[in-house]
Protein backbone atom coordinates (compact mmCIF):
# COMPACT_ATOMS: atom_id res chain seq x y z
CA UNK A 1 0.00 0.00 0.00
CA UNK A 2 2.83 2.15 0.70
CA UNK A 3 4.94 1.13 -2.02
CA UNK A 4 1.58 2.66 -3.89
CA UNK A 5 1.05 5.75 -3.15
CA UNK A 6 4.36 6.58 -3.14
CA UNK A 7 4.42 5.75 -6.60
CA UNK A 8 1.46 7.80 -6.98
CA UNK A 9 2.98 10.70 -5.68
CA UNK A 10 5.87 10.54 -7.80
CA UNK A 11 4.01 10.31 -10.76
CA UNK A 12 1.52 13.39 -9.53
CA UNK A 13 5.28 15.43 -8.75
CA UNK A 14 6.59 14.01 -12.35
CA UNK A 15 3.40 15.45 -13.94
CA UNK A 16 2.88 18.72 -12.50
CA UNK A 17 6.64 19.76 -12.74
CA UNK A 18 6.14 18.73 -16.65
CA UNK A 19 2.99 20.52 -16.59
CA UNK A 20 4.34 24.12 -14.91
CA UNK A 21 5.24 27.01 -17.23
CA UNK A 22 5.45 30.45 -16.75
CA UNK A 23 3.24 33.60 -19.30
CA UNK A 24 4.09 36.60 -20.01
CA UNK A 25 2.07 39.15 -22.50
CA UNK A 26 -0.16 41.81 -23.70
CA UNK A 27 -3.69 43.17 -23.69
CA UNK A 28 -5.07 45.36 -26.12
CA UNK A 29 -8.97 46.42 -26.64
CA UNK A 30 -11.91 48.50 -24.97
CA UNK A 31 -13.00 50.18 -22.05
CA UNK A 32 -16.18 51.45 -20.46
CA UNK A 33 -18.25 51.87 -17.56
CA UNK A 34 -21.39 51.44 -15.92
CA UNK A 35 -22.58 54.38 -13.28
CA UNK A 36 -25.05 57.51 -13.25
CA UNK A 37 -23.91 58.97 -16.01
CA UNK A 38 -24.13 56.24 -18.66
CA UNK A 39 -27.45 55.45 -20.74
CA UNK A 40 -28.65 51.80 -21.21
CA UNK A 41 -25.74 49.56 -20.87
CA UNK A 42 -23.14 52.66 -21.21
CA UNK A 43 -22.18 51.56 -24.41
CA UNK A 44 -21.70 54.61 -26.31
CA UNK A 45 -18.65 55.42 -25.27
CA UNK A 46 -16.25 52.67 -25.70
CA UNK A 47 -12.77 54.02 -25.04
CA UNK A 48 -9.47 52.20 -25.71
CA UNK A 49 -7.63 50.01 -22.93
CA UNK A 50 -4.25 47.91 -23.10
CA UNK A 51 -2.23 46.34 -20.33
CA UNK A 52 0.48 43.60 -19.53
CA UNK A 53 0.40 40.40 -17.57
CA UNK A 54 2.41 37.83 -16.69
CA UNK A 55 1.21 34.47 -14.89
CA UNK A 56 2.54 30.75 -13.70
CA UNK A 57 0.59 27.93 -14.56
CA UNK A 58 1.34 24.87 -12.01
CA UNK A 59 -0.99 22.57 -13.46
CA UNK A 60 -2.84 22.50 -16.76
CA UNK A 61 -6.14 24.33 -15.76
CA UNK A 62 -5.27 26.54 -13.25
CA UNK A 63 -3.35 30.25 -14.12
CA UNK A 64 -2.20 32.82 -11.32
CA UNK A 65 -1.67 35.96 -13.52
CA UNK A 66 -0.25 39.42 -11.99
CA UNK A 67 -1.50 41.92 -14.20
CA UNK A 68 -1.29 45.99 -14.50
CA UNK A 69 -4.09 47.10 -17.32
CA UNK A 70 -4.97 51.08 -17.95
CA UNK A 71 -7.80 52.17 -20.02
CA UNK A 72 -10.02 55.41 -20.28
CA UNK A 73 -14.15 55.66 -19.41
CA UNK A 74 -16.03 58.23 -20.01
CA UNK A 75 -19.98 59.24 -20.09
CA UNK A 76 -22.07 61.91 -20.71
CA UNK A 77 -25.99 62.92 -20.16
CA UNK A 78 -26.20 63.84 -24.04
CA UNK A 79 -27.36 60.13 -24.61
CA UNK A 80 -30.12 60.15 -22.71
CA UNK A 81 -33.19 60.16 -25.08
CA UNK A 82 -34.65 63.56 -22.83
CA UNK A 83 -36.18 64.21 -19.18
CA UNK A 84 -34.25 65.27 -16.50
CA UNK A 85 -31.09 62.95 -17.04
CA UNK A 86 -31.00 64.91 -20.41
CA UNK A 87 -30.86 68.18 -18.63
CA UNK A 88 -28.73 67.09 -16.00
CA UNK A 89 -26.09 68.02 -18.64
CA UNK A 90 -22.94 66.46 -16.99
CA UNK A 91 -19.95 64.66 -18.85
CA UNK A 92 -16.23 62.86 -17.26
CA UNK A 93 -13.11 61.13 -18.59
CA UNK A 94 -11.68 59.38 -16.35
CA UNK A 95 -8.33 57.45 -17.07
CA UNK A 96 -7.90 53.65 -14.53
CA UNK A 97 -4.29 52.18 -13.87
CA UNK A 98 -4.92 48.75 -12.81
CA UNK A 99 -2.31 46.92 -10.38
CA UNK A 100 -4.14 43.05 -9.99
CA UNK A 101 -4.23 39.59 -9.25
CA UNK A 102 -6.23 36.82 -10.09
CA UNK A 103 -6.66 33.23 -10.35
CA UNK A 104 -7.35 31.53 -13.85
CA UNK A 105 -9.38 28.09 -14.15
CA UNK A 106 -8.43 26.66 -18.01
CA UNK A 107 -11.30 24.92 -18.13
CA UNK A 108 -10.43 22.25 -20.75
CA UNK A 109 -6.74 22.26 -19.34
CA UNK A 110 -4.30 24.65 -21.32
CA UNK A 111 -0.52 22.52 -22.07
CA UNK A 112 0.92 24.31 -25.29
CA UNK A 113 4.12 22.09 -24.86
CA UNK A 114 3.80 19.27 -27.19
CA UNK A 115 0.38 20.99 -28.50
CA UNK A 116 -1.15 18.47 -26.32
CA UNK A 117 -3.84 21.06 -25.46
CA UNK A 118 -3.81 23.70 -27.53
CA UNK A 119 -7.10 25.33 -26.87
CA UNK A 120 -9.21 26.21 -24.17
CA UNK A 121 -12.07 28.39 -22.99
CA UNK A 122 -11.44 29.95 -19.50
CA UNK A 123 -13.06 31.76 -16.54
CA UNK A 124 -11.33 34.18 -13.34
CA UNK A 125 -11.72 36.21 -10.45
CA UNK A 126 -9.62 38.16 -8.65
CA UNK A 127 -8.97 41.50 -6.85
CA UNK A 128 -7.44 45.01 -8.01
CA UNK A 129 -6.01 47.93 -7.05
CA UNK A 130 -7.40 50.74 -9.00
CA UNK A 131 -6.13 54.75 -9.69
CA UNK A 132 -9.00 57.09 -11.12
CA UNK A 133 -9.04 60.46 -11.44
CA UNK A 134 -12.15 61.80 -12.92
CA UNK A 135 -12.50 65.04 -15.01
CA UNK A 136 -14.99 67.16 -17.23
CA UNK A 137 -14.57 69.86 -19.57
CA UNK A 138 -15.25 73.55 -18.90
CA UNK A 139 -14.92 76.43 -20.71
CA UNK A 140 -12.45 75.12 -23.42
CA UNK A 141 -9.92 72.94 -20.30
CA UNK A 142 -10.21 69.45 -18.84
CA UNK A 143 -10.82 70.25 -14.79
CA UNK A 144 -10.01 67.36 -12.09
CA UNK A 145 -13.07 67.14 -10.01
CA UNK A 146 -12.14 65.12 -6.95
CA UNK A 147 -10.36 68.17 -5.50
CA UNK A 148 -13.64 70.43 -5.80
CA UNK A 149 -15.95 68.29 -3.49
CA UNK A 150 -18.95 69.07 -6.09
CA UNK A 151 -21.54 67.32 -3.78
CA UNK A 152 -19.79 68.65 -0.67
CA UNK A 153 -17.35 66.45 0.25
CA UNK A 154 -14.31 68.52 2.95
CA UNK A 155 -16.63 71.03 3.82
CA UNK A 156 -17.85 70.49 7.76
CA UNK A 157 -20.68 68.46 7.91
CA UNK A 158 -20.21 66.68 4.30
CA UNK A 159 -18.34 63.54 3.47
CA UNK A 160 -15.04 63.28 3.16
CA UNK A 161 -13.61 63.28 -0.11
CA UNK A 162 -13.76 59.91 -1.98
CA UNK A 163 -10.71 58.49 -2.70
CA UNK A 164 -9.04 58.18 -6.05
CA UNK A 165 -7.53 54.71 -4.95
CA UNK A 166 -9.89 52.20 -4.39
CA UNK A 167 -10.38 47.96 -4.54
CA UNK A 168 -12.04 46.35 -7.40
CA UNK A 169 -13.05 43.08 -8.05
CA UNK A 170 -11.97 41.34 -11.93
CA UNK A 171 -14.31 38.33 -13.42
CA UNK A 172 -14.76 37.29 -16.57
CA UNK A 173 -14.42 34.61 -19.28
CA UNK A 174 -12.26 34.30 -22.17
CA UNK A 175 -10.34 31.52 -24.37
CA UNK A 176 -6.72 30.79 -24.97
CA UNK A 177 -5.16 28.90 -28.38
CA UNK A 178 -1.66 27.82 -28.83
CA UNK A 179 -0.52 28.53 -32.41
CA UNK A 180 2.89 26.79 -31.57
CA UNK A 181 4.79 25.31 -28.16
CA UNK A 182 5.60 29.43 -27.14
CA UNK A 183 3.24 31.91 -28.81
CA UNK A 184 -0.58 32.03 -27.55
CA UNK A 185 -3.74 34.34 -28.57
CA UNK A 186 -6.54 34.69 -26.67
CA UNK A 187 -9.77 36.58 -26.16
CA UNK A 188 -11.70 38.09 -23.00
CA UNK A 189 -13.79 39.56 -21.28
CA UNK A 190 -13.74 40.57 -17.58
CA UNK A 191 -16.20 43.19 -15.28
CA UNK A 192 -14.68 44.55 -12.61
CA UNK A 193 -16.97 45.22 -9.67
CA UNK A 194 -15.92 48.30 -7.27
CA UNK A 195 -16.36 49.64 -4.10
CA UNK A 196 -17.09 53.48 -5.20
CA UNK A 197 -19.69 55.36 -6.59
CA UNK A 198 -17.61 58.11 -7.62
CA UNK A 199 -15.74 56.66 -11.11
CA UNK A 200 -18.22 59.85 -12.61
CA UNK A 201 -17.62 61.76 -9.47
CA UNK A 202 -21.87 61.65 -9.27
CA UNK A 203 -23.57 59.57 -6.59
CA UNK A 204 -25.78 61.36 -3.91
CA UNK A 205 -27.09 65.29 -4.05
CA UNK A 206 -27.13 68.74 -5.21
CA UNK A 207 -25.20 71.13 -2.63
CA UNK A 208 -26.53 74.94 -2.78
CA UNK A 209 -24.66 76.78 -4.88
CA UNK A 210 -24.09 79.27 -1.80
CA UNK A 211 -22.73 76.32 0.54
CA UNK A 212 -20.08 75.37 -2.18
CA UNK A 213 -18.94 79.14 -3.19
CA UNK A 214 -18.40 79.49 0.40
CA UNK A 215 -16.18 76.44 1.48
CA UNK A 216 -12.98 77.72 -0.64
CA UNK A 217 -11.60 79.58 -3.44
CA UNK A 218 -12.25 77.26 -5.63
CA UNK A 219 -15.78 77.11 -4.65
CA UNK A 220 -17.66 78.93 -7.54
CA UNK A 221 -16.23 76.44 -9.60
CA UNK A 222 -17.33 73.24 -8.04
CA UNK A 223 -20.81 75.53 -8.13
CA UNK A 224 -20.73 75.31 -11.84
CA UNK A 225 -19.86 72.13 -12.16
CA UNK A 226 -21.78 70.70 -9.83
CA UNK A 227 -24.43 71.88 -11.23
CA UNK A 228 -24.91 72.33 -15.52
CA UNK A 229 -28.49 71.94 -16.31
CA UNK A 230 -28.75 76.07 -16.95
CA UNK A 231 -26.10 75.16 -19.67
CA UNK A 232 -28.56 72.79 -21.43
CA UNK A 233 -31.55 74.98 -20.53
CA UNK A 234 -29.49 78.20 -21.18
CA UNK A 235 -31.46 80.21 -18.84
CA UNK A 236 -30.10 80.19 -14.81
CA UNK A 237 -31.09 76.70 -12.80
CA UNK A 238 -30.92 76.34 -8.96
CA UNK A 239 -31.89 72.96 -7.39
CA UNK A 240 -32.89 73.07 -3.57
CA UNK A 241 -30.49 71.95 -1.47
CA UNK A 242 -30.14 68.25 -1.21
CA UNK A 243 -32.26 67.31 -4.44
CA UNK A 244 -31.17 64.23 -6.11
CA UNK A 245 -28.28 64.23 -8.11
CA UNK A 246 -27.45 60.74 -8.78
CA UNK A 247 -28.17 57.14 -7.35
CA UNK A 248 -25.95 56.13 -3.87
CA UNK A 249 -27.67 52.87 -4.04
CA UNK A 250 -25.28 51.05 -6.73
CA UNK A 251 -21.48 51.34 -7.19
CA UNK A 252 -19.70 52.01 -10.26
CA UNK A 253 -18.46 49.19 -11.98
CA UNK A 254 -16.37 49.25 -14.96
CA UNK A 255 -15.01 46.56 -18.30
CA UNK A 256 -12.42 45.61 -19.83
CA UNK A 257 -12.09 43.66 -23.24
CA UNK A 258 -10.26 42.55 -26.00
CA UNK A 259 -7.72 40.14 -27.44
CA UNK A 260 -4.41 38.93 -26.18
CA UNK A 261 -1.24 37.95 -26.91
CA UNK A 262 1.66 35.77 -24.55
CA UNK A 263 4.51 33.67 -24.35
CA UNK A 264 4.95 30.60 -22.82
CA UNK A 265 7.61 29.02 -21.17
CA UNK A 266 7.62 25.90 -20.65
CA UNK A 267 8.53 22.71 -18.23
CA UNK A 268 10.54 24.53 -15.48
Amino acid sequence: MKKTLFLLLLTFLAYTSHAQRGEIGAFSGISYYQGDLSAGLGLHEPRFGFGFFAGYAPIDHLTIKGSFYRGQISGNDKHHKGGLLRERNLHFRNTLSELGIRLEYNILGFRPDGMYTRFSPYVFIGMAATHHNPIAQYQGEWVELQPLGTEGQGIPGYAQRYNRVIFAIPYGAGVKYALNENLSVGFEMGMRTTFTDYLDDVSTVYVAPEILQGASSRGSLAAALSNRTGEYLEEPSVFENGSQRGGADVNDYYFMGGVTVFFTINGY
